[in-house]
């Protein structure tokens, strides 16, 4: 009897379904949701803000956008001083150190109030990822600004569209913000063409959704960042595999027994480096070049270690010589301090 009774009022509410207002209803839904993530990108969502942790970061699934980024720069940073821009990784983000004694907030005591120091650092960011992309939208903004990143893997650049966050590149260059360089212009291009197909369809698919973004401000990237655990807490072995990678790859001995960096490797190397960062910006930009743990890396052998400093010490004359300023940090004959006020006040001047 009941079920009798519901068919008159389903019959009557049919009626009055109009595929038009159903179909407006939806475009208008889409509209307000884009005005909506518009205006979200342009207020400063972070709040008391020291640092980047999980719940802001694309490791809690949360990708900020760039106008989050350079909203939260303009927010904290006075034009009347020098702006220091820390990016790089989770060592500069200062993972480990509380957020009363992370290590920027000694930095900018040493520095003293003519600078402005920020952490936008991201967990397994590259030196050309994130706070890079920001420092150059910004540059504008503030012409007198510093950035300072981090090399662990000497030798090694990689693509100048980033490696974890390259979402934010794209993007950037979806809005039409990005410094026309052409070394980077003819990296990516190559990389366009490559004939690795997966490599080469996973380009076009970040730069087709940095334009969907851009202009609907729908923040959804999916990057694919591991977990956690994945990424950061691999066993001894895979430390060592890792230490060991970074001069294994790239030294090799000469005829009479010196260390020489194999040919391709510096030749990639230079090429990536040239293409990471504007040439505009290289003689404000601070390449820090670590050693990784004392502990790990004692357990290599005399050979192995001098191989190892090779790299390193390589990477930074490379890195001169293209126009960085670079810092050797670390165990060792080549060890400096960060925390020096005349450290920043040198290549910022």
């Amino acid at each position: 009897m009941s079920r009798d009774s519901s068919v008159p009022i389903l019959e009557k509410f049919g009626r009055w379904l109009n595929p038009f207002w159903m179909f407006f209803g939806i475009a208008l839904g889409f509209v307000v949701m884009v005005l909506a993530g518009r205006w979200a990108g342009r207020q400063n969502l972070f709040s008391g803000y020291q640092r980047s942790y999980i719940w802001i970061s694309p490791e809690g699934y949360f990708y900020p956008s760039l106008n989050n980024l350079t909203q939260l720069v303009t927010h904290l940073a006075d034009k009347k001083r020098v702006l220091v821009l820390v990016g790089g990784d989770s060592v500069l983000l200062g993972v480990g150190q509380s957020k009363e004694r992370v290590w920027t907030r000694e930095l900018q005591r040493l520095l003293g109030p003519d600078f402005q120091v920020l952490n936008l650092a991201f967990r397994g960011a590259a030196p050309m990822e994130m706070a890079a992309i920001v420092a150059e939208v910004l540059s504008k903004k503030y012409p007198r600004s510093l950035y300072i990143a981090r090399e662990d893997a000497p030798m090694w650049m990689g693509s100048p569209d980033g490696f974890w966050f390259s979402y934010l590149f794209w993007q950037t260059a979806a809005a039409g913000k990005l410094v026309r360089f052409t070394p980077r212009s003819e990296e990516l291009g190559k990389e366009f063409s490559v004939s690795d197909a997966n490599l080469r369809e996973a380009k076009k698919e970040a730069w087709l959704r940095a334009y969907f973004d851009h202009w609907t401000h729908d923040g959804n990237q999916s990057t694919g960042v591991p977990p956690i655990p994945e990424r950061f807490m691999p066993l001894k072995e895979r430390s060592m595999e890792l230490i060991r990678r970074a001069f294994q790859y790239s030294v090799e001995r000469d005829a009479t027994g010196e260390f020489k960096l194999k040919p391709d490797i510096l030749c990639a190397y230079l090429r990536q480096a040239r293409a990471a960062i504007p040439d505009v910006f290289k003689p404000r930009t601070l390449i820090l070049l670590t050693y990784n743990a004392p502990y790990l890396v004692h357990q290599l052998s005399a050979d192995e270690i001098a191989a190892y400093e090779f790299a390193f010490k390589e990477a930074r004359s490379c890195l001169e010589r293209i126009g960085y300023h670079s810092m050797l940090l670390g165990p060792g004959p080549s060890r400096r301090g960060l925390c020096r006020s005349d450290t920043i006040d040198r290549f910022g001047r």
